[in-house]
């Protein structure tokens, strides 16, 4: 597992905690609910399309074994992208 997919991991925590924060009435971890949601949605996906592209010139012109763990990496940021977009669908976000 490379950091992409741990970094995901973490902001989506992140955002978890801060959306039950919110509705719980403390606020204080409300800071992280913008950064979160823009590295869930936006950062952190195109650092998975260029992870996706390195893994595929890594098998394809080197031939190293080591590009497949580059694809799986990226593709698991994307299931972990399909959740998160399902989690924001599910209605967790903070409304006034």
């Amino acid at each position: 597992m490379f950091w992409p997919t741990s970094l995901y991991l973490v902001t989506f925590a992140l955002y978890h905690l801060s959306i039950s924060d919110f509705y719980d009435g403390g606020g204080g971890l409300f800071v992280f609910y913008v950064p979160c949601m823009i590295g869930c949605l936006l950062v952190l996906p195109a650092i998975a399309i260029m992870q996706l592209g390195y893994g595929v010139y890594q098998i394809a012109r080197r031939k190293r074994s080591a590009g497949w763990l580059h694809v799986y990496s990226s593709l698991s940021l994307f299931a972990f992208l399909a959740v998160f977009v399902l989690y924001v669908n599910a209605g967790n976000y903070a409304t006034v």
